[in-house]
């Protein structure tokens, strides 16, 4: 599945400035893709006793695509459909899936050494430590390390996000546009060590309300990996507020 998976307006990060058109299309496109992952928003919410547990933490970041654009799916029409019925729809989702690859690889160049692994990591761990949630906030930088970690290493917690889709969407308006907004798609746990169980766990969509035009990201230098970076901020000061301010 080579798109985002949008989820319905609640406690998470999107800007408060969005239209209501623009969350109908995002429900309407969670619908489409609902085959992809499970539901949205919180499989398990995370609450003030289990924080409460948790006194030393480790921060894990794991990233499973590369950059994408999601704009042309974004505006799948009716004509394959009623050309076609199901394979005609397949069709159109895969002449524009190709559309959406080649806008990416336009793109890439302009992200230059953007690492949103690292930077979601190493600006996740500042944050928590700045805010004085836990003892001990410690940067894991290999996720395939964190699935070892015990109290032995000194943590009873373990953060993971799960970055599922990161890039640019298409923002709402006249298609001649081709204005697009970053964003990242993210599974978010807190796990408690070494049950392993989990005292968080969220499905999350978050953009960072600014769009451009396709051709202003590829033309102006700087401009994508400054959209991205702004993108890494929200989502960022978005889960240590959650954090902060469990139910």
């Amino acid at each position: 599945m080579k798109s985002f998976e949008m989820f319905q307006r609640g406690s998470f990060c999107l800007p408060w400035r969005l239209s209501r058109r623009h969350v109908l299309r995002l429900l309407a496109l969670a619908t489409l893709l609902s085959g992809c992952t499970a539901t949205t928003g919180d499989r398990v919410t995370l609450n003030k006793t289990e924080v409460g547990k948790i006194h030393n933490l480790g921060v894990t970041v794991r990233c499973e695509q590369a950059f994408s654009v999601y704009y042309s799916r974004d505006r799948m029409s009716n004509e394959g459909a009623a050309l076609g019925g199901l394979l005609g729809a397949a069709i159109e989702s895969s002449a524009r899936a190709s559309s959406d690859e080649q806008r990416a690889e336009r793109l890439m160049p302009e992200l230059g050494d953007f690492n949103p692994q690292q930077l979601i990591a190493t600006q996740l761990t500042q944050k928590l430590q700045a805010a004085g949630l836990f003892n001990r906030t410690e940067k894991i930088d290999d996720p395939g390390s964190a699935s070892k970690i015990s109290k032995q290493d000194g943590l009873d917690g373990l953060l993971v996000v799960t970055v599922q889709r990161w890039g640019v969407i298409s923002c709402p308006g006249d298609a001649s546009d081709e204005k697009v907004e970053a964003g990242f798609q993210t599974r978010v746990k807190m796990m408690e060590v070494p049950r392993n169980a989990a005292a968080w766990d969220r499905n999350d969509l978050c953009l960072n309300g600014t769009c451009h035009p396709l051709s202003e990201l590829a033309g102006q230098p700087g401009l994508l990996r400054s959209e991205m970076t702004n993108a890494v901020d929200e989502l960022t000061d978005k889960l240590v507020n959650t954090i902060r301010f469990p139910q």
